[in-house]
């Protein structure tokens, strides 16, 4: 498991990442992808990868104003998919952490 801050060439992974682990339908990826998008550009955001033998499996974001932060668009992919079944737990864990220490 590899989690790496995430830049804008990141952006339509994670967008299906949180698709698939909402169980959305894939064109709603596109959406999320905007929004991902326009939050990048603001520095209080960070917005982190996962990824699973080389696949995006899950994804976090943290925004931070005021001295405080909070934890939005956590999304792991389900145990059904192939990226990596058994490891969708410690995958979302190392996105977590990798903003905690952010």
């Amino acid at each position: 498991i590899r989690s790496a801050d995430a830049g804008p060439g990141d952006v339509e992974a994670a967008a299906d990442v949180l698709a698939d682990s909402f169980g959305a339908p894939p064109w709603r990826a596109r959406d999320l992808a905007a929004d991902l998008r326009v939050t990048l550009d603001d520095p209080r955001v960070a917005l982190v990868l996962a990824r699973v033998g080389g696949e995006p499996a899950a994804v976090a974001k943290a925004t931070t104003f005021d001295g405080c932060s909070y934890l939005s668009s956590i999304g792991t992919r389900p145990a059904r998919s192939s990226v990596c079944p058994k490891s969708s737990v410690l995958s979302a864990a190392s996105c977590c952490a990798r903003l905690a220490s952010a």
